[in-house]
């Protein structure tokens, strides 16, 4: 079964059992009745009926239009409720149906490898997925041979914040290509420090660290590309990804993190 759907389920589940709940505290303290509303000489009229009230309620005055909406909210509570209890039936025997026999997307799992290797998914594995992600050439902008930086799979990059980038990227198990180019209309060919990949939601997302921006030139510099970003589909915060620094305030491995675990896993 596909990552997102299986957690989807999860969320939802969740989601359906905390509403439960607090729907259910909402109604255990909402006041007796219900609320009837009667159209006459084209305006509104509002009447509580409960127990003790006569069989077309009590009337509820302009004045007292808090009693209505209480009201009003508890048979909408009281709706919510049971279509989210309904819903919660079905997502987790749906769920339950899943786990138990599978998505068509985990046909190919019935077959030996040797048969997989002859075969076409209709959904790829997250490592068949990968593979093909990584495919393609591409020149790379050459790296100063003499830079001290050096990820933890051998690779030489620019600065301490691209080697900070990396080496959590590789800790998390997150697939990257490291200045891969690509065509911004308005700026030509770029290389954004880091291409990677949200397996989860098999999503491509783009990196770069901006580490000198108390300088101004390279702040105006900044504001252009991400001017031309927008304008070529790369959005911050979708699929782009960018953090700051400056003589004080130096990138740190925590802040790398956050970044991975919210947008990642």
């Amino acid at each position: 079964m596909p990552t997102d759907l299986k957690e989807w389920f999860k969320q939802r589940v969740r989601y359906l059992i905390q509403l439960i709940e607090t729907t259910e505290k909402a109604l255990a303290n909402a006041q007796d009745g219900r609320l009837h509303i009667v159209t006459k000489d084209n305006h509104l009229e509002y009447y509580k009926i409960d127990q003790t009230t006569p069989i077309n309620g009590i009337y509820i005055s302009k004045k007292d239009m808090k009693t209505a909406k209480e009201l009003a909210q508890k048979g909408y509570y009281r709706k919510v409720l049971w279509a989210a209890q309904k819903e919660l039936v079905l997502v987790k025997r749906l769920s339950e149906y899943y786990e138990a026999s599978g998505s068509v997307e985990d046909v190919v799992f019935l077959y030996s490898k040797a048969w997989q290797d002859l075969i076409q998914p209709i959904w790829k594995t997250d490592d068949q997925f990968i593979d093909d992600w990584k495919k393609g050439d591409f020149q790379k902008k050459p790296v100063p041979e003499n830079s001290p930086y050096i990820t933890n799979r051998g690779e030489t990059v620019r600065s301490k914040s691209e080697l900070l980038y990396a080496n959590e990227f590789d800790r998390y198990d997150i697939p990257y290509i490291y200045e891969k180019p690509i065509l911004i209309k308005g700026l030509g060919t770029v290389y954004i420090d880091f291409t990677t990949l949200c397996v989860k939601r098999r999503k491509t997302i783009y990196v770069e660290h901006f580490g000198l921006i108390d300088e101004r030139d390279y702040r105006n510099d900044m504001l252009t590309k991400l001017h031309f970003y927008m304008l070529n589909g790369l959005f911050p915060g979708d699929n782009f990804l960018c953090t700051f620094e400056t003589a004080k305030s130096p990138l740190s491995t925590k802040d790398i993190r956050m970044l991975i675990e919210h947008y990642y896993l």
